[in-house]
């Protein structure tokens, strides 16, 4: 669970670096749409091309999403030392090259892949968003449109939240938008990638005025989480002192798991 948690956490902050780095000089490009996106943002040899992802990776944005990772310490969170002192040597020896340490740590080098396409994909949906030329990341494989439909997608990638930030955007939308069965669904879908209990109950909460059997479901969730970890707190607290559910069996439902462990 720990690794888990650290690399869900690596994700968000890779995600939540890329997005300032793009915001930062988003209004030039605008302004320029026929130069590619070009960034110096401190990490690395300071020279990456945002929309640069066909796999040649020296100042690609797999290759800043390398460095993030590296010098903002993520590695080592979620990598075994041994993996970390290879991905290291690299880093360190080769800086023009993506660190593979397949043969090895497969599993590990399956979370450093996953944080990188999830990257791509945010970009990606970044770059759509803001009317700039998105073609090189749908040409790359990153921009499947069943991740394009719902919500801001740029925060959603492969029926996982990929940033906080979606909760907030969804608030929002829901504010103005009447959602279909299927979107409720795939709200619950979405809500099983959550680690943190608080943003469970976040969720939920905004949901249950628009469907209070998703927002159910998604407590449901909550407690099944909080069983794992043994964290019931923020949900006794939640149930027991608020009208939201009206339904005084959930907190009696946790106090009983707790009681039994």
């Amino acid at each position: 669970m720990k690794i888990k948690k650290a690399h869900s956490q690596a994700i968000f902050k890779v995600i939540l670096e890329l997005e300032n780095i793009f915001d930062t000089d988003k209004e030039y490009y605008l302004e320029h749409e026929n130069v590619n996106f070009k960034v110096r943002p401190g990490y690395g040899y300071d020279k990456f091309y945002l929309d640069w992802v066909d796999g040649s990776y020296d100042m690609s944005l797999q290759s800043l999403v390398n460095f993030i990772l590296y010098e903002e310490k993520l590695y080592k969170k979620f990598l075994s030392k041994e993996a970390y002192k290879e991905v290291a040597m690299v880093v360190k020896n080769y800086p023009e090259t993506i660190p593979d340490i397949s043969d090895k740590h497969e599993i590990e080098q399956r979370m450093i892949d996953d944080i990188t396409w999830k990257a791509c994909v945010f970009m990606g949906c970044k770059f759509k968003k803001a009317n700039l030329d998105y073609s090189s990341f749908k040409s790359a494989g990153y921009m499947d449109e069943e991740d394009l439909k719902l919500f801001d997608s740029c925060y959603i990638c492969c029926d996982e939240i990929i940033s906080d930030a979606f909760l907030y955007s969804l608030n929002d939308y829901l504010r103005e938008n009447i959602l279909t069965q299927n979107e409720m669904d795939r709200i619950v879908i979405l809500s099983k990638s959550l680690y943190e209990i608080k943003d469970f109950i976040y969720l939920a909460t905004i949901i249950y005025p628009f469907d209070n059997t998703s927002a159910k479901n998604i407590i449901k969730l909550a407690i099944e989480e909080a069983t794992k970890k043994s964290e019931y707190s923020q949900l006794a607290f939640f149930v027991k002192n608020t009208e939201y559910l009206h339904d005084i069996k959930w907190g009696e439902d946790i106090l009983a798991l707790k009681e039994k462990l």
